[in-house]
């Protein structure tokens, strides 16, 4: 959107501006090879963590068509790889096959991490927006349906005879159960309430797995979590996970001084 574009451009500036007023003690920027293999991973980087940002998915029709130019330089804290590139995509407001914007990827020099900052957001045909829009909710209800489709015949089936009975669990043994197992539950055991549980305990992993990015980011340094939260080119599931642990953290620390009090 509109104002992702403006917060992008607006970081971009910040970081460049940091950049410059650290410039005597930088060294002059190298020019590189566009097809060296750690400036095409960043053209790919940079490209596929865009493909995330758009709420309609539309961003997923990106794709990087060529990369123009590459430099890098080491910074204060990262080391930085200038990149101009032309993105493909048949969705432009534009109306060309092709547009070329300026990326910068970031490599932290402490942890190994990347970010990437953007010139300006692609700025998509707004009937192809609302197009993605549409399948994205039409691809929510087939999935839904299917589900619920599933489940009806898995009791049609087990009314039928060709389902067994299994002995009752516990809602600990349901949870250690592997995929297969509560997939078994769903579809033989006669137990309503026990297929119920059993629903529950995969729809759990679900959630679970949705959050896996606080395990992703939970080793990192404070530091690098306000980094990444204030990060306006950063997905805001990862933005508010880095939220989270942080505040985590000011509680634990509260706690501890408490204690000590």
């Amino acid at each position: 959107s509109r104002m992702r574009a403006k917060l992008a451009l607006a970081w971009t500036l910040v970081v460049l501006g940091l950049s410059s007023s650290w410039s005597e003690d930088l060294p002059p920027r190298d020019s590189r090879d566009v097809n060296a293999p750690e400036v095409v991973f960043a053209a790919e980087f940079a490209v596929g963590e865009l493909q995330k940002l758009s709420d309609s998915g539309i961003y997923r029709s990106l794709s990087l068509s060529s990369i123009r130019a590459a430099s890098s330089q080491e910074g204060v804290f990262h080391h930085n790889t200038f990149l101009t590139v032309e993105l493909a995509c048949p969705h432009f407001r534009s109306g060309h096959a092709t547009d070329t914007y300026d990326v910068m990827v970031m490599r932290h020099l402490e942890d190994g991490t990347y970010s990437f900052a953007i010139d300006e957001f692609p700025e998509m045909d707004e009937d192809a927006i609302e197009e993605f829009w549409i399948e994205k909710v039409e691809e929510h209800r087939r999935y839904r349906e299917e589900t619920f489709r599933q489940m009806e015949l898995d009791i049609a089936v087990h009314r039928s005879g060709e389902g067994a009975a299994s002995k009752e669990s516990s809602t600990d043994e349901l949870a250690s159960m592997t995929a297969e197992g509560l997939l078994h539950v769903l579809s033989h055991d006669s137990d309503a309430a026990r297929r119920e549980a059993a629903l529950d305990v995969i729809e759990g992993r679900w959630e679970q797995a949705k959050q896996g990015e606080h395990g992703e980011l939970s080793h990192l340094k404070t530091s690098m979590l306000h980094e990444i939260a204030s990060n306006p080119t950063v997905a805001d599931q990862r933005k508010l996970a880095a939220e989270e642990i942080i505040k985590a953290r000011a509680r634990l620390l509260d706690s501890s001084l408490r204690s000590e009090l």
